[in-house]
């Protein structure tokens, strides 16, 4: 079975005409694990519930900034581009995921999603709001594989068995991040300034979320992710749980 993959298109919404978009990187990840990359613009509430009888996971993908709306807060000048029809899918499939047991990959503004989506709030720009913060927006001036830092994952997670290790050395392409994690998500991946990384959903089959971009990476811990996130897709009926 090849499993079905819905992804979200993002918005260029900074453009006209304004344009959905998606980085070839992340269908192709999904392809080079075995799945088949659908791709869906703004399906109301009850298109969503329907497609997920015909899809076997879901990917969030990065892109532009949540609206802070969603988790309580006032935009700031350093928010920007933000898209509340976009916010509304993802949330959505973000809840639907974690109340269906549906295997979900969010990557970037994905797992700023996830955590949002199960009551978690966002630092808006890590520059001024994280105290001694390393820099993470590696947009201007590095390609969007370079390794910019390390990332220390937690002993025990599902994450530190797909990695293999403690550590990975990761991109960075974000100027957002996790201030107050959901108390139903559990921490593991972070960088040495203490901002949260990675995170995962226990008694979930697959429900983890990383803020760098594996998509990018042609090394073999960020292979093994898409894999494993591929194997819970094939198996979403299977009732295994990853912790």
């Amino acid at each position: 079975m090849i499993p079905n993959i819905l992804i979200p298109l993002a918005t260029q919404n900074d453009q006209r005409p304004i344009i959905y978009k998606l980085n070839q990187t992340y269908a192709e990840a999904i392809c080079r694990a075995g799945g088949n990359p659908i791709m869906v613009a703004r399906p109301d509430d009850q298109t969503l519930q329907e497609l997920l009888s015909t899809i076997d996971g879901i990917l969030l993908a990065g892109g532009h900034d949540v609206d802070p709306n969603t988790y309580g807060e006032e935009k700031n000048e350093h928010t920007c581009n933000v898209d509340q029809d976009r916010d509304r899918v993802e949330i959505t499939l973000a809840r639907l995921a974690q109340e269906k047991n549906i295997p979900i990959l969010g990557i970037c503004r994905g797992l700023q999603v996830m955590n949002i989506t199960l009551g978690g709030s966002l630092y808006q720009h890590l520059t001024t709001d994280l105290s001694g913060s390393l820099t993470h927006d590696m947009h201007d001036g590095q390609k969007r594989n370079f390794l910019a830092h390390e990332v220390e994952i937690k002993s025990g997670s599902l994450l530190a068995q797909i990695y293999g290790g403690g550590k990975a050395m990761t991109n960075s392409l974000h100027h957002q991040g996790i201030k107050r994690l959901s108390n139903k998500l559990t921490a593991s991946g972070a960088t040495s300034d203490g901002l949260i990384e990675a995170v995962e959903l226990r008694g979930h089959p697959f429900y983890i979320g990383v803020q760098w971009h594996p998509e990018e990476l042609l090394d073999e811990p960020s292979t093994r992710l898409f894999q494993a996130f591929i194997a819970a897709a094939k198996n979403k009926n299977a009732g295994t749980k990853a912790f």
